[in-house]
């Protein structure tokens, strides 16, 4: 089977299938309880090669073609991993949609790929005489149960002798497109193509190097395959992968024990719940080398929590986005030591190049000048923008995101508008202040959440903060999470703090819980907080419900 030299994202599954044969290549839980895992399913490299054959050979049986789109909603499992590596070796682009969007955004999600082909469950497959274009999509496959018009998974599985060679693809060729939240319009298709990919996967390699003998512990599915492409054997963690804060850490802790795991990367709600458990339960993990968090803002408290659970390891905050991963990354030990507004995003990467500027909403037509008349003066705040080879170039079938989102040099590189706001220090550090859509108004200013929620949270009484603005209210209005207990204890610390700013005139109210994100549960759900906030006003008292 030709495998190599083809441009394909998928070459490197087949290589590490003939070098790395019985490793185990990934482990996913299947039942745990608060103490470990109870039963799990696990692949080496040669079978999961294998199988990935017998996925090619079924697709090709069925009819996809290269150039074809095939969508990919089913529960974290193995062959959710393989079926995408078949997909690509096959030259079809894997579409992922999270389940969790709701109906609207999942519709015109499937709207704007026209897929030929959807891999799911009959939990979803069962709408399909409800939402039209996922009853216009031609292949229907289930992974269980099936119905009128829709064909097992079995009919999927072929041959390994019957395969066939990788597709070569050229570099701007479709790989996978993946979908935003949608949370504030309407979802956005990340084209991400077999040279993004391929890029991305250098880009990683350089920052965060495979070591010999690595094991990795990942929370992030995306990681899992990056991990594939790099013979590194990956541990799922016993945990929620939709909810990565219901984590129950004594049961990842004995994963950890059981497979010597070395690394481990995660969104920050899981970190803090793990290393909070080890710290007070004076508990030590010996071998582990390697740590990383991501996804969302990474504090001075987590930071120093990780440092104290994981002392021999050396430890990361890292920030990117999915349109251009990795950007930036901060040493844990700059993250508590340096002082500044905000968080810490840290040294640009080597791959790629970071400018602030300010810009119009709708991205300009740049000239001979590119972005220097929109480039803030040294030390200012700016809007964040990434250009390297491994930024995606746009978005599928929709010009207006790419206009918004993308500014075009006049070579025809692409510099990505991250809507994050940040500023370097005398260091050359990354720090960031916020997103560009959650600046607050406040009189007749403007305050950026980053720099006021950081010191709130460094109180200790204050687990969680949120600056928002209420379309009611011309000034900013604080949101701690407290409990109804300690509620009064959070006003007065942060009362304190806001005199120190000179924002006396905020007005503070305590909720049980911020809401967060579905996907990380690890950034504040600004749209659903600020609709809590409009229902609720005028706030009558200092309690939010």
């Amino acid at each position: 089977m030709q495998h190599s030299n083809t441009g394909n994202i998928a070459e490197t599954v087949f290589r590490f299938a003939e070098e790395r044969g019985d490793q185990t290549a990934l482990v996913i839980p299947r039942e745990w309880d608060d103490q470990g895992v109870l039963s799990d399913d696990r692949i080496t490299f040669r079978e999961f090669a294998t199988r990935t054959r017998r996925y090619m050979a079924g697709l090709r049986a069925q009819g996809l073609q290269p150039g074809d789109r095939a969508v990919v909603l089913f529960p974290l499992c193995i062959d959710l991993y393989v079926c995408i590596a078949a997909l690509y070796a096959c030259g079809v682009t894997a579409v992922l949609i999270d389940p969790g969007m709701g109906a609207k955004r999942i519709k015109w999600s499937l709207q704007t790929v026209q897929a030929r082909a959807i891999l799911s469950v009959n939990a979803f497959l069962k709408y399909r005489w409800l939402l039209r274009p996922l009853c216009r999509i031609p292949m229907k496959f289930s992974q269980d149960k099936c119905g009128f018009g829709v064909r097992p998974f079995s009919t999927l599985l072929g041959d390994p002798e019957e395969s066939g060679d990788l597709i070569t693809r050229a570099s701007d060729d479709e790989a996978l497109i993946t979908f935003t939240s949608g949370s504030t319009g309407k979802p956005k298709g990340a084209n991400r193509t077999h040279g993004h990919l391929k890029s991305q996967q250098r880009a990683l390699m350089s920052t965060f190097p495979p070591f010999e003998g690595q094991i990795d512990m990942t929370c992030l599915p995306v990681v899992a395959f990056h991990n594939l492409s790099c013979g590194v054997t990956t541990i799922m963690p016993a945990v929620d992968i939709a909810n990565p804060a219901s984590v129950e850490p004594r049961a990842v802790v004995s994963q950890i024990r059981e497979w010597g795991v070395a690394s481990l990367t995660s969104a920050p709600a899981f970190m803090q719940k793990l290393t909070g458990f080890l710290v007070a339960s004076n508990e030590s993990v010996p071998g582990m080398k390697l740590v990383g968090v991501g996804g969302a803002p990474v504090s001075k408290e987590l930071a120093a929590t990780m440092l104290q659970a994981f002392p021999e390891a050396k430890g990361f905050a890292v920030y990117g986005s999915t349109e251009a991963e990795p950007m930036a990354h901060a040493h844990l030990e700059d993250v508590v030591r340096k002082t500044s507004d905000g968080f810490l995003g840290g040294e640009v990467a080597e791959v790629a190049e970071l400018a602030l500027v300010t810009l119009p909403t709708r991205s300009p037509t740049l000239d001979a000048q590119g972005l220097a008349p929109y480039r803030v003066p040294e030390g200012g705040i700016g809007e964040v923008l990434v250009r390297g080879p491994h930024v995606n170039r746009g978005y599928i079938n929709n010009p207006e995101a790419n206009l918004e989102n993308k500014v075009i040099e006049e070579d025809g590189s692409v510099w990505h508008r991250t809507g994050d706001l940040g500023y370097f220090d005398q260091d050359d550090h990354l720090w960031l202040v916020g997103r560009v859509k959650d600046r607050v108004s406040h009189g007749e200013g403007f305050v950026d959440p980053y720099p006021v929620e950081s010191a709130l949270e460094a109180q200790a009484q204050i687990s969680r903060a949120a600056v928002m603005a209420c379309s009611k209210s011309p000034f900013a209005i604080i949101v701690l999470q407290a409990d109804e207990e300690s509620s009064q204890e959070s006003l007065a610390s942060a009362s304190e703090v806001l005199t120190q700013r000179g924002l006396t005139d905020v007005q503070c109210v305590t909720i049980e819980k911020l809401p967060v994100d579905g996907r990380h549960n690890s950034k504040v759900d600004r749209p659903t907080l600020r609709a809590m906030l409009d229902k609720q006003w005028p706030l009558r008292n200092d309690r939010l419900r």
